[in-house]
C-alpha cells in the first residue's frame, strides 16, 4: 500500500488545486484547465506512484482542503483510483464533495475523541517500539489531554530532543519537566489560529488565570465563546478544587501564554486581578498561573502573596515555580516561612542535601511568643530531614526533644496561642516513632491526639488516625486497623487541605492496609489516587508503580510485579528519583527469583544493599523480607532463614507482631518447620485474613495434616497469596500420597495448579492489571477466534500496530507469551 501524505493549509484554502501543488508539477494550463484532463493524469500518476499497489491519499486538516482539490479527490475515490483518508478536527468546515462521499457510504465516519489513559500507553508502545514507563505515559496523557495529534507531535520532539530515552529497555522520560520545542508548538498553534477574537479571549485569561471561577467567568470573558470552547473540548469546566473553567491541555495553555504581546499581558492582567480579588484567596492552580504571570510582567507582588503562591506551588509539587517565588522576595534567606517553602521545594526536587543546607545555614532563635513558631517551624522541618540522613539520624532525637522543651519554657499567658506549634510538634513525633518503629509509642501518642480532638476531618486529626492504623496492623489487630485505615482514607479523599500533606497521611494509610492484609484495598487506593485530578506528582509517580508492584510481588505474581517494577525504576534511574528506589529493587529481585531468573535477581539484590537511603522501618522489613525470599530461591536458604529470623526477633521486641508473623511465615515455607508453632502462636493472636490463613499453615505443619494444609491453602487463595498456597499445597500432597487418599490428592493438585494460577492473574480489584479495557478485551477475543492483526485492524479501524500493541498489553497482564495461551485463559 502507498500512502501519499497531503497537508492543507489555511493559506490555500480558497487557492485553486493548492493540495496537489506536488502533484501537478509539469503541467500545463491546458491540462489544470480541463477536469477530465486533470483527472486523467493523476490517476496515471498515482497508478505509477503506487507501482500497482493500492494507493492511499492522506488528507491531513481536510477543514482547509480547497474546493477544487476536494472535487478532484471525491471523483478518485468515486472512480476506485484511490482510497481516502481524510482527518479534520472540524466537521462543519469539511467540503460538500468529501460530506456527499460519506453520505454515500464511499467514507465511513469514526469520530476520534481524547485518548483514554490505557490507550495512550498502547499507543506510545506501538509507536516506539518498547514498553513505556507509567510516568512517560501518564505526563505525555496529562500534557496533551489525550489528544493523537498533540502526543504525536510532542512525541517526535521528545524523541528528538532526547527527552525521551531507552533506560533498561524501557523508554522513560529523561528530565523531570518538558520543554515544548517548535514542531508541537506549531501543531497547536495551528488549531489556534481558526479560533475567533472571542474565543481567544477566553484562552488568554484562562492561559494566565489558571482556573476563573465560574460565578466571576461573565465579567471577564464572553459567555458563548465559553460554550463553544467547551464544546470544541479545548476547556473544561469542572472543580479543581473550585468550580470553575480552566483549559484542558497544558499544551495550550503553554501556546496560548506564548503568542500573548507584553502590552497585552499587563492589560488583562490589570483587568482580571481587579475581578479576582487577592492572591491568596484564590485556588492554588490560579495562585501559580497568576503570580507567575505577574512576575513575567515585571508587576510588583508582595511578599505575603509570594509566600502564599509559594505554598500553593508545593502543594501542587511545583517545585520550580515554589523556589522561584519564595526567591523573589528581597532578603529571603531571613524569613523563616520562605525558608521553608524553599526547602520543602528542594525536598519534592530531591536535593535534600541542599534542603538540609538552607535550613542550617538560618540562624533563628526565638526571642518571644512572636518568633517562637517560626522558630518551631524551622526546627521541626530540619528535624525530618535530619531522621532521613545516613550519617546524622542520631540528631534528630535530641533535636525535637529541645523543640519540646523551648515550648513547655514559654510564658503560659502565650501557651494558648501556641496550640498550632504544639500540634505541628505532635506530628513530627509520630513521624519520628513510625519511622524507628516505635509503634507502642505510635499507638499511644496518635491514640492521645484522637481523644483530644473531636470527630471531624481536620488534617492532624486524619494524620494520627493514618498512624494508628498502621501501629495497630504491626500489632496484630488488623480488623481494628482496616477500619481506621478505610475511614481516614475516605475522609482524606474529601479533605479539603494541601494535597501534599492529604498525600503524607494517605501513605500511612497505604501502610496500615498492607500490613493488615488488605492488598486488594492497596491496589483499589493506588487507582483512586491515580485518578484524581489533584494528584499531580508524586502518586502518579514511579512511587505509585512501585507500590503495586510490590504488591504484585507480596502476592507472588513475578511478571506482573516486573511489569510494573522494571519501568518504574527505569524511570526512578533516568530522572534520579530515590523515593522506594530500595524497596523496589528488593522487591524486583524476588520477582525474579520467582520467574526463575536468578541472574537478574542477584544485581537487583546489589542495587539494593549497594543504596545508603534510610527508609521507613515498616519498608525496611519489606526489603528484609523480599531480599531474604530472593536469596533463598537463590540456593542461600540459610543465609535467609538467618536474616528473616534476625528481623523477626527485633520486630518482637518492638511489637510489631504483624512483621513478625509476616517473617516466620516466610521461615516456615523456606522448610524450617521447628518455627511453626511460633507462626501458630503469633498467628492466633491476630486477626483478619492474613493470619488465619498464617494460622492454618503454622498449625498444619506442625500436626502435619494434610486437610489444614488444604484449608491453609484455600485461605491463601482468598487473598489471593499465591506462594502460601503454593507452599500449603505442596506440603500437602507427598502427605495425601503417603495416605493413599485420592481426594486429597486430587484437591491438592487442584489448589497447587490455582495458586499457580493465581501468579498470572492480577488482583480483581486493579483495573490497570486485573481486568481488561473493553478493547483490549475485544481483540483478544477475536483473536482467539482467529483472526489477523490485520483483519481486527480493519474490523476496530485501528492499525494493526495499535492491535500489535494491545495483544502486547494483553500477554503482559495475564502473564502468557502467545496467542495459543490467550485460547486457554479465556475459555
Amino acid at each position: 500500500m502507498e500512502v501519499v501524505h497531503i497537508r492543507c493549509t489555511e493559506s490555500g484554502s480558497n487557492r485553486a488545486y493548492s493540495a496537489l501543488d506536488f502533484l501537478l508539477g509539469g503541467l500545463d494550463s491546458s491540462v489544470t484547465d480541463n477536469p477530465l484532463a486533470l483527472l486523467g493524469v493523476l490517476q496515471e500518476r498515482l497508478g505509477d506512484a503506487g507501482g500497482g499497489r493500492p494507493v492511499v491519499l492522506f488528507v491531513d486538516n481536510a477543514e482547509d482542503l480547497d474546493p477544487w482539490s476536494a472535487t478532484v479527490f471525491a471523483q478518485l475515490a468515486r472512480h476506485h483510483s484511490a482510497r481516502l483518508l481524510v482527518v479534520c478536527q472540524r466537521m462543519p468546515n469539511i467540503t460538500e464533495e468529501l460530506s456527499a462521499l460519506w453520505k454515500d457510504g464511499l467514507l465511513a465516519r469514526m469520530d476520534v475523541g481524547p485518548l483514554e489513559p490505557a490507550d495512550t500507553t498502547d499507543l506510545l508502545t506501538a509507536v516506539l517500539g518498547a514498553p513505556v514507563s507509567g510516568v512517560l505515559s501518564r505526563v505525555f496523557q496529562d500534557a496533551t489531554g489525550g489528544n493523537p495529534l498533540f502526543l504525536q507531535a510532542l512525541t517526535t520532539e521528545q524523541l528528538a530532543s532526547g527527552q525521551v530515552k531507552i533506560s533498561g529497555g524501557f523508554w522513560v522520560l529523561g528530565t523531570r519537566r518538558l520543554e515544548l520545542g517548535q514542531h508541537g508548538f506549531n501543531r497547536v498553534d495551528l488549531r489556534l489560529r481558526r479560533l475567533n477574537p472571542a474565543q481567544v479571549n477566553v484562552l488568554e485569561v484562562l492561559a494566565l488565570v489558571g482556573q476563573v471561577p465560574l460565578h466571576l467567568l461573565p465579567s471577564l470573558v464572553d459567555g458563548e465563546a465559553v460554550d463553544q470552547l467547551q464544546e470544541q473540548r479545548l476547556i473544561t469546566v469542572g472543580p479543581c478544587p473550585d468550580l470553575g473553567a480552566r483549559i484542558s491541555c497544558p499544551l495550550i495553555r503553554h501556546v496560548v501564554r506564548s503568542r500573548i504581546p507584553n502590552g497585552r499581558s499587563r492589560q488583562l492582567l490589570e483587568h482580571s486581578l481587579s475581578l479576582l480579588g487577592p492572591v491568596s484567596a484564590m485556588a492554588p492552580p490560579a495562585q501559580v498561573a497568576v503570580v507567575t504571570w505577574c512576575l513575567d510582567c515585571a508587576v510588583t507582588v508582595s511578599p505575603g502573596d509570594l509566600l502564599s503562591a509559594a505554598r500553593a506551588a508545593n502543594a501542587l509539587h511545583d517545585s520550580s515555580a515554589a523556589l522561584r517565588f519564595a526567591g523573589a522576595v528581597p532578603g529571603y534567606q531571613n524569613t523563616p516561612s520562605l525558608v521553608i517553602e524553599q526547602v520543602n521545594a528542594l525536598v519534592q526536587a530531591g536535593q535534600f542535601t541542599d534542603a538540609l543546607a538552607a535550613v542550617e545555614s538560618f540562624d533563628c532563635q526565638p526571642c518571644g511568643p512572636g518568633c517562637l513558631p517560626a522558630w518551631t517551624a524551622l526546627q521541626l522541618t530540619r528535624c525530618r530531614l535530619l531522621q532521613h540522613h545516613p550519617d546524622r539520624h542520631t540528631e534528630a532525637g535530641p533535636l525535637l526533644r529541645s523543640i519540646r522543651a523551648r515550648i513547655e519554657q514559654a510564658d503560659p499567658l502565650h501557651r494558648d496561642g501556641l496550640w498550632a506549634v504544639c500540634s505541628n510538634v505532635e506530628v513530627v513525633e509520630l513521624e519520628m516513632a513510625a519511622f524507628e518503629g516505635n509503634f507502642r509509642a505510635v499507638e499511644e501518642s496518635a491514640g492521645a491526639v484522637l481523644a483530644a480532638m473531636p470527630d471531624g476531618g481536620s488534617l492532624l486529626r486524619l494524620q494520627a488516625q493514618g498512624w494508628l492504623a498502621e501501629a495497630r496492623a504491626m500489632g496484630g489487630y488488623q480488623l481494628q486497623a482496616t477500619a481506621l485505615a478505610t475511614d481516614a482514607a475516605a475522609r482524606l479523599a474529601d479533605a479539603g487541605v494541601d494535597q501534599a500533606a492529604v498525600e503524607s497521611a494517605q501513605a500511612h494509610v497505604f501502610h496500615g492496609l498492607l500490613l493488615a492484609g488488605q492488598w486488594n484495598m492497596c491496589a483499589d487506593m493506588l487507582t483512586s489516587q491515580r485518578k484524581s485530578p489533584e494528584v499531580v506528582n508524586d502518586l502518579n509517580g514511579p512511587a505509585a508503580d512501585v507500590a503495586e508492584g510490590i504488591l504484585h510481588a507480596l502476592a507472588g505474581r513475578g511478571q506482573l510485579a516486573l511489569a510494573k517494577l522494571l519501568p518504574a525504576l527505569s524511570q526512578a534511574r533516568a530522572i534520579d528519583a530515590t523515593r522506594m528506589t530500595v524497596l523496589g529493587e528488593a522487591a524486583a529481585a524476588y520477582a525474579h527469583a520467582l520467574t526463575g531468573n536468578l541472574d537478574l535477581a542477584g544485581k537487583h539484590l546489589d542495587r539494593a544493599q549497594a543504596r545508603p537511603e534510610r527508609l521507613w522501618w515498616s519498608d525496611r522489613q519489606l526489603v528484609v523480607f523480599f531480599t531474604a525470599m530472593a536469596a533463598a530461591l537463590q540456593g542461600h536458604s540459610g543465609t535467609a532463614v538467618t536474616s528473616l529470623l534476625d528481623a523477626a526477633k527485633e520486630n518482637q521486641v518492638r511489637g510489631a507482631a504483624a512483621v513478625e508473623m509476616l517473617l516466620v511465615c516466610g521461615v516456615v515455607q523456606l522448610g524450617q518447620h521447628s518455627q511453626a508453632e511460633r507462626l501458630t502462636k503469633l498467628a492466633s493472636e491476630q486477626e483478619g485474613d492474613l493470619a488465619k490463613a498464617c494460622e492454618l499453615f503454622g498449625r498444619a505443619i506442625t500436626t502435619r495434616n494434610p486437610e489444614l494444609l488444604l484449608d491453609a491453602a484455600a485461605a491463601a487463595l482468598k487473598m489471593n497469596w499465591a506462594p502460601l498456597a503454593f507452599a500449603a499445597s505442596g506440603a500437602a500432597l507427598p502427605l495425601a500420597e503417603h495416605a493413599q487418599n485420592r481426594r486429597l490428592i486430587r484437591d491438592a493438585r487442584r489448589l497447587s495448579t490455582q495458586a499457580q494460577t493465581v501468579g498470572t492473574l492480577a488482583m480483581k480489584t486493579d483495573p490497570n492489571t486485573a481486568t481488561l479495557t473493553r478493547r483490549e478485551h475485544k481483540i483478544a477475543v477475536l483473536a482467539v477466534a482467529g483472526s489477523t492483526s490485520r483483519d481486527i485492524a480493519e474490523q476496530l479501524h485501528v492499525s494493526a500496530r495499535t492491535v500489535e500493541g494491545s495483544l502486547y498489553r494483553v500477554y503482559a497482564k495475564l502473564q502468557i507469551s502467545n496467542r495459543e495461551q490467550l485460547k486457554l485463559v479465556l475459555r
